[in-house]
């Protein structure tokens, strides 16, 4: 079951990501008169209400915005799809641990979790500002809510390595 819904949401993640990518190459291609090409991602930590400002008038300016909406929407298939690779490989591979640290090894499950909800409320935050509804708070919020949520992927990645480390040790001192 575990290998089946990693092999499933790892083709979504793949899929989606190549989607995702290929917006954001649309949305960030440089055009004359512009000071630089804006990524998604160049949303999501702009932090401050004059680059986001900025951001979006290019966007607009170049009739780009669709691009940026369309990049949200296809997030919203992304984010359970990452959820559930993270935690299906992570269960893979700490599922053999006999360690008195299973518990704490547990706990980094709620890592793909937080970093899910922190993307919910990143893209509801540039949605807002998208519909310019938003205003400087939420300009921060947003940035702080990608900042988490790329911090905490990345975190998982330390525990992943050491845990898929340890279970290969354990594969090989227990085969005869």
């Amino acid at each position: 079951m575990l290998i089946g819904t990693a092999i499933l949401a790892g083709a979504a993640v793949l899929f989606l990501a190549v989607k995702l990518m290929r917006l954001d190459g649309k949305l960030s291609l440089q055009s004359p008169g512009y000071k630089s090409g804006y990524g998604i991602v160049s949303l999501e930590t702009a932090f401050s209400p004059d680059k986001a400002d900025e951001i979006i008038k290019t966007w607009k300016d170049l009739k780009r915005i669709p691009f940026a909406l369309e990049s949200i929407f296809l997030d919203w298939f992304f984010i359970p799809a990452y959820f559930l690779l993270c935690t299906a490989l992570y269960l893979l591979i700490t599922k053999e641990f006999k360690s008195a640290y299973k518990r704490l090894w547990i706990l980094f499950l709620l890592f793909p979790l937080l970093a899910s909800v922190f993307d919910v409320s990143e893209n509801l935050g540039m949605l807002s500002l998208l519909n310019g509804s938003g205003g400087g708070v939420t300009v921060f919020i947003t940035g702080v809510f990608a900042a988490l949520k790329f911090s905490l992927l990345a975190a998982l990645s330390i525990p992943m390595l050491i845990s898929f480390r340890m279970s290969r040790r354990n594969n090989k001192i227990q085969r005869p």
